[in-house]
């Protein structure tokens, strides 16, 4: 039987960005229906592209990090389907320490960021390689084994002794 954790909520720089992206992507619409001939189109085009990234966003943010019996499942929204971090092999579990991710120190290397969270493969000097699907970065929790993931849970404390203890009685 699972236990669920929802994500934590969205931190404030990730809500600043979210409402930037969709006050820009609703600006593009809104002059795209006083706008005649080929502008129009131009900017129907650019408004369809920024909907489509911002909707893709919106699509793998966490719903729901659920801790089952030999895994941690994090649940998206379809077409996205569900990430599964196996228990087995874990050899680190814990919150990362406020400063320890830095966005502005950090690089993407398959990702997407800002826009309703943290998602994809991500590095940085003292975490090395990573993938995240976060909602907010403070707080947040590694998952280290033969991937690291960071994640996001809104208990942090509580998801990482669920997680232990799980470890501990699987190995």
């Amino acid at each position: 039987m699972g236990i669920g954790y929802p994500p934590a909520p969205m931190d404030k720089l990730t809500r600043w960005l979210t409402a930037f992206v969709l006050a820009i992507v609703a600006g593009c619409g809104i002059a795209a229906l006083f706008m005649r001939g080929q502008d129009r189109t131009g900017m129907l085009f650019v408004f369809a592209i920024l909907a489509v990234f911002t909707l893709g966003a919106y699509l793998l943010a966490p719903l729901k990090y659920e801790i089952v019996d030999d895994a941690v499942k994090v649940r998206r929204s379809r077409p996205f389907g569900m990430a599964v971090i196996p228990l087995a092999g874990l050899k680190e579990v814990r919150v990362l320490e406020k400063g320890e991710l830095n966005l502005w120190k950090t690089y993407k290397l398959w990702a997407a960021s800002g826009c309703f969270g943290y998602f994809g493969m991500f590095g940085s000097r003292n975490l090395g390689r990573f993938w995240m699907s976060c909602t907010a970065l403070t707080g947040a929790v590694l998952l280290s084994g033969d991937r690291k993931w960071i994640i996001s849970p809104a208990d942090a404390e509580g998801f990482v002794n669920e997680v232990r203890r799980r470890v501990s009685n699987h190995g």
